[in-house]
């Protein structure tokens, strides 16, 4: 006979705890939430508030093998782009894409299909629908950064896009990763087809504009964005 426990147990150490704290006067009320790591002697230290990012990578820790996976978990590390994530209800996610040089279809209108410079975005989506906004600048933004509408059909004064015939079908299982490809893919790959209400989204006609665009293939020049009334902060 022979002790062979350690043959097949796995051995589990701390090393990150969570802490709650309620109000006393109303323990069903809002409740602070922070996280704090384990030295190697157990002792806690760096206390801090629990951060989106970390509860996400909570909620994926606690989906055992096997079982299905939550909605936005993470493959792999949080990308640089994503500004905030929502985990509960409905779920979603607000990220945002640099410039760059984008294929657009224009079939429906008399504008060449092709590739032309577009600005740097603010994407806003749920399993359902998506918002979009564009921003002047290269850089990442913050929360005090101004939103411009996004300079495409399809996209209502309040950054509502319209998919027309593009069936949504996100999973509920779905990546961070894969749920926001997937969303860039829908927008990207449909047909702009309205300006909707009659609503330009930049100084001039919209239908010129991307004409000369991609017939100049030049730098999309952020001084015809117009501007919002909001910020990223409004939308967070």
């Amino acid at each position: 006979m022979r002790n062979c426990t350690e043959d097949f147990n796995e051995v589990f150490k701390p090393f990150k705890g969570i802490l709650i704290h309620i109000n006393q006067q109303n323990p069903m009320g809002d409740a602070y939430v922070e996280t704090f790591d384990l030295s190697p002697d157990r002792t806690p230290i760096n206390f801090h508030p629990f951060s989106e990012n970390e509860s996400a990578l909570f909620l994926e820790t606690l989906s055992a093998a096997g079982q299905t996976k939550p909605f936005l978990h993470l493959d792999g590390l949080i990308p640089e782009n994503i500004l905030s994530m929502k985990l509960i209800g409905a779920g979603g996610a607000i990220w945002y894409t640099p410039p760059k040089l984008q294929t657009l279809d224009f079939k429906a209108h008399k504008i060449p299909s092709g590739q032309a410079y577009i600005p740097s975005l603010i994407w806003k989506a749920s399993r359902k629908q998506l918002l979009l906004f564009a921003v002047r600048g290269t850089k990442r933004p913050t929360l005090d950064t101004p939103l411009c509408y996004a300079p495409f059909f399809n996209v209502d004064a309040s950054g509502l896009v319209c998919m027309g015939t593009v069936e949504i079908n996100i999973p509920e299982t779905a990546s961070l990763q894969e749920f926001v490809q997937t969303w860039e893919d829908y927008f990207f790959k449909s047909a702009f087809t309205s300006q909707l209400y009659g609503f330009s989204p930049v100084t001039g006609a919209l239908d010129k504009f991307w004409k000369r665009q991609i017939k100049e293939n030049a730098k999309f020049p952020t001084k015809v964005l117009r501007q919002t009334t909001l910020k990223l902060k409004d939308i967070v």
